[in-house]
């Protein structure tokens, strides 16, 4: 019953390349772009305004370069459209540091 009901919300969508305008594109673009720098920014203000207890320097310090890479990227790049390679390979390593702190100090 459910699945019928979302299966004729879904199949009356204009789906496919042809069918979204420009316009469309660059709002859904601009929207996830604000929306993921946005929650990237409030989880750096939540890791600096209430610190975890149990989390060393080094990983709080990994943390927020996680959050900030994230809103970089989401930015930059999703927002913005721009081809930049340096927000993605700092995410990815501010993330690989992330576990690499919590192996190596244990916190």
């Amino acid at each position: 019953m459910l699945d019928d009901l979302i299966e004729s919300l879904i199949e009356d969508l204009p789906v496919g390349p042809g069918n979204v305008s420009k316009r469309a594109q660059v709002l859904f673009r601009l929207f996830f772009g604000v929306l993921g720098a946005l929650l990237g920014v409030a989880g750096m203000v939540k890791f600096i305004v209430d610190p975890p207890d149990t989390a060393n320097t080094a990983m709080w310090i990994s943390m927020l370069a996680v959050f900030f890479f994230l809103a970089c990227f989401c930015l930059f790049n999703v927002a913005f459209l721009r081809r930049w390679r340096w927000p993605g390979v700092m995410f990815l390593i501010s993330l690989v540091m992330l576990f690499v702190t919590r192996i190596a100090f244990g916190a």
